[in-house]
């Protein structure tokens, strides 16, 4: 007599997930049977991993380097991104796939392109999570990935339909500002 009960929770707890919009995990309803509810591992990390990446952007050369154990010989001074120049890069891949990229001392942008990194995220869950970019502007990564800018909540990613080519990860700024301290339009691209 079990079942039948666990099926008609299950059934209301789906029905309450609809009408509300949500996805409400039922796993002890349902005993995390149901496909309905259940998010796909790659799903539950995409934003969750750049998430992690954004509670990084306040942090100082000193406590980034405590926090994650990089190596003081993986900075390169003198270096360029975008329009950030000249700017200090910090990339130590054994300890963290992202290039800090320091200017005046402070960090300023976390840059992360490591396919390991990348294959984690979901354009699709990206897309519902962070909602309409401010902006869809022409990315690096080539021809068709667009470049995703939400810089009211400091984060852009380079995505076509099937998967994420980088994230940059900022203080939240205007398009406006974006467009003017950090994105450098790419060439035409050709044949």
């Amino acid at each position: 007599m079990r079942a039948p009960y666990r099926q008609a929770r299950c059934a209301a707890v789906l029905v309450a997930s609809v009408l509300l919009g949500t996805a409400v995990p039922c796993a002890t309803a349902c005993n995390g049977t149901s496909p309905q509810t259940r998010t796909k591992p790659q799903d539950m990390s995409s934003s969750n991993e750049i998430q992690e990446w954004v509670k990084l952007r306040d942090l100082s050369a000193d406590q980034l380097q405590q926090k994650l154990g990089l190596a003081k010989e993986t900075q390169a001074p003198d270096r360029s991104y975008s329009k950030l120049n000249p700017v200090m890069k910090w990339h130590d891949p054994q300890r963290h796939p992202a290039h800090f990229i320091f200017q005046d001392g402070k960090l300023v942008l976390i840059y992360v392109d490591e396919q390991s990194a990348m294959s984690k995220l979901n354009v699709e869950t990206l897309r519902r999570d962070f909602g309409t970019p401010d902006a869809q502007l022409r990315s690096r990564a080539g021809k068709r990935p667009l470049l995703n800018v939400h810089a009211g909540q400091g984060v852009a990613f380079a995505a076509d339909n099937e998967r994420v080519y980088y994230v940059e990860v900022f203080h939240p700024m205007s398009l406006a500002d974006y467009q003017a301290r950090i994105y450098v339009e790419p060439p035409p691209y050709r044949k």
